[in-house]
């Protein structure tokens, strides 16, 4: 009928406008964002977002042309925890985001957080997970500053021959140096 053929249209019309819409949000994104459908518990097809080259320094065309360059990438200090995390995901188990290292096209090795959503049909079947991997290399270069700040004042603290007390805000003493105590 002329009225399904129009509604079609309509749908197909609605289909493209929102498929462009959601190519202009993505390609402004800086965080790497992926698809994995599934089918029987298997990773059948993943599909790269724009920004998965300037997370990694590889292309989508990339990662097409070679399924297991995403694993390879992951750092082998971390790769078994996130071959486990994967196999999770396919059982269709929701869960936390995860840091862990890549090394990048270039060489450089730098720290990432993978954010996973599953998809599942009314079933419950799972039938893709959709991720964001953020960058975090500058978040975890200033933790590891302030760790090494930290145990660098400890030691200084600690080495001194001048007795040193902390004292809270309530009147509390908190910590002392070996000084301190030898008094």
């Amino acid at each position: 009928s002329i009225q399904a053929i129009l509604e079609r249209t309509r749908a197909e019309e609605a289909l493209r406008e929102s498929e462009a819409r959601y190519k202009r949000i993505t390609e402004g994104l800086t965080d790497y964002q992926y698809t994995v459908r599934v089918e029987d518990g298997r990773a059948v097809e993943t599909r790269q977002g724009p920004a998965c080259a300037t997370v990694t320094g590889y292309t989508a065309e990339d990662f097409a042309a070679d399924p297991s360059l995403w694993i390879r990438m992951i750092t082998p200090e971390d790769r078994a925890q996130v071959q486990d995390r994967v196999h999770q995901l396919l059982a269709g188990t929701q869960i936390a985001p995860m840091e862990h290292r890549i090394v990048r096209k270039d060489g450089e090795t730098r720290w990432v957080c993978d954010t996973v959503i599953l998809n599942t049909d009314a079933a419950g079947t799972l039938r893709s997970y959709e991720g964001v991997i953020q960058d975090i290399t500058a978040r975890k270069r200033a933790e590891e500053a302030l760790r090494a700040a930290s145990r660098y004042a400890r030691t200084l603290i600690e080495t001194s021959l001048d007795p040193l007390v902390t004292i809270s805000a309530e009147g509390t003493i908190t910590d002392v140096n070996t000084a301190t105590e030898k008094i």
